[in-house]
């Protein structure tokens, strides 16, 4: 993660509460969205053990907080108003992990919707990370042809 430390605890609080949130959005966390969150940790933010346990820890109580995704979708913007790829790869990994059990409910679909447009994307931009994002997915669930 390429930012100064002080960034770096407002990223987390602000993204891993935005995912915690998703991953709550249709009454139930599976295991598949933890999965996912973990393997975002580890493979795309390197974190260390350290930031992993607060990563995690914040993603849970946002499960449960009484604040809205909107909330943390707000937080995040401010925080990173001129870092685009911040915003398209926190739009990335909301639809990963709101796909991570198989399906995204609409409660899901419009959330993630909702936090891009606060985030400072547009909606065509949202629509063609959405469709790029199912289409990756689609092809990774086809079956080779022999």
């Amino acid at each position: 993660m390429n930012l100064p430390p002080e960034s770096q605890s407002a990223y987390l609080v602000c993204a891993f509460s935005m995912l915690g949130k998703i991953a709550a959005a249709d009454g139930i966390v599976s295991r598949e969205e933890v999965q996912k969150v973990e393997e975002f940790i580890d493979f795309e933010l390197e974190l260390d053990p350290k930031m992993k346990n607060l990563a995690l820890k914040v993603f849970r109580e946002a499960q449960d907080s009484p604040l809205e995704l909107r909330d943390y979708a707000e937080r995040f913007q401010r925080a990173y108003p001129d870092r685009v790829h911040h915003l398209d790869s926190m739009v990335h990994i909301l639809l990963q992990v709101s796909t991570a059990d198989g399906q995204m409910s609409k409660t899901e679909e419009d959330l993630v919707r909702s936090a891009a447009l606060l985030l400072g994307l547009s909606d065509p931009a949202f629509q063609r990370i959405k469709k790029e994002h199912l289409e990756k997915r689609l092809s990774r669930l086809q079956l080779p042809r022999t």
